[in-house]
């Protein structure tokens, strides 16, 4: 059986390109605001610009974050362009499929938890919703997960 292919989902500015994993689609790292660099300067509110996508999941940095926490021990630094969301959906979902959504915003203290690091390859599946979104599955209620990323 060939594998498929990875999913595009175009938005209103955007078209991101997901990953497959058996019943379901990924799509990691969506920015959904501007990084929040000199946040606490003054001046004028400047408007949101349209985002150059698509996205690639698995980027090399994400990788090596991911690698380098789990194989080391260490944290590595992270960076204020944070603000992103990852989505875990059904394969079949559509936009007319009105499935639920359960929206993650975890926890950790400002220690751990983010949408940086790479959970989806089951190194730490402290916040895949995989795991979530497969369990709807089989219990007939298919849902989508958003997992949002804030510092």
């Amino acid at each position: 059986m060939g594998e498929r292919p990875s999913p595009i989902v175009t938005l209103d500015n955007a078209s991101v390109t997901g990953i497959s994993s058996g019943a379901m689609n990924a799509f990691l790292g969506i920015p959904f605001a501007q990084p929040p660099f000199s946040a606490n300067a003054y001046g004028p509110a400047c408007p949101q610009e349209s985002i150059e996508l698509p996205i690639v999941a698995g980027l090399p940095a994400e990788t090596l974050d991911c690698l380098t926490n789990t194989i080391f021990d260490i944290v590595t630094p992270s960076a204020e362009d944070c603000l992103t969301l990852n989505i875990v959906a059904p394969a079949d979902a559509t936009p007319d499929s009105k499935l639920p959504v359960v929206a993650w915003i975890y926890g950790g203290g400002c220690e751990i938890g983010g949408t940086q690091r790479v959970y989806w390859y089951n190194l730490d599946n402290r916040y895949d919703g995989s795991i979530i979104v497969e369990k709807a599955i089989s219990v007939d209620v298919p849902t989508i997960y958003v997992r949002m990323n804030y510092w």
